[in-house]
């Protein structure tokens, strides 16, 4: 499995479009992403934050926030169709974080043609994750070129869509039934169903009394 961790990356660079093919042309000119190199257990590592801190948690006491209690956890050995299927069913949007505050953001992974936009790192405030190491960063990269997208020095990231964040914390709530207050780590896991991928609560770790 491969963990993910929401934070926010000061060391931002550029990027620079390219031309768009169809999916099958680009996964072919693209040729075999290089061979995910799986780590101890199965675990890919991986970091999760946001732009803009959130507002303050209310409640009986300070509640962890999201960006420090949350992981995410991916198979290792993904190969891109599962990887990018994944990406689209969660509700995660590829993106590139360029030096002049631009953002170039890619849905829609798995088909033909992905869908491409353009934004202001100043109007973004989502959660985001990125990989402490790179055994995914390669298929990310497969599938940006694939978009036509050239990484360039770039900064690749990973945003929850609101509604991804929205099913999460409710998955949270109810997996133990504990108050946030008491929860120390919520490990999400990414599950093959008869529909295509969900993600789930896989464990928690709760904070002493």
């Amino acid at each position: 499995m491969s963990p993910v961790q929401v934070h926010a990356d000061p060391t931002l660079a550029a990027l620079s479009p390219q031309a768009a093919t169809p999916v099958a042309a680009r996964l072919q000119a693209a040729g075999p992403a290089p061979a995910p190199v799986a780590p101890p257990h199965g675990i890919v590592d991986a970091r999760i934050d946001r732009f803009r801190p959130a507002p303050a948690a209310s409640g009986h006491g300070p509640v962890i926030p999201p960006e420090q209690r949350w992981r995410i956890e991916f198979a290792a050995g993904l190969t891109i169709v599962p990887y990018a299927a994944q990406l689209d069913a969660v509700g995660i949007e590829l993106a590139v974080v360029g030096p002049q505050d631009d953002i170039v953001y890619v849905t829609g992974l798995s088909r033909e043609t992905p869908k491409i936009r353009h934004g202001k790192r100043a109007q973004e405030n989502r959660f985001y994750f990125t990989w402490g190491r790179g055994d995914l960063e390669e298929l990310d990269r497969v599938l940006l070129a694939n978009a036509g997208v050239d990484v360039g020095q770039g900064v690749i990231v990973h945003f929850l869509t609101p509604e991804a964040e929205r099913t999460m914390l409710d998955f949270e709530k109810k997996f133990k039934k504990q108050p946030l207050e008491r929860v120390a780590q919520t490990v999400f896991r990414i599950r093959k169903t008869f529909r295509g991928y969900e993600i789930y609560v896989d464990r928690q770790t709760f904070r002493s009394e």
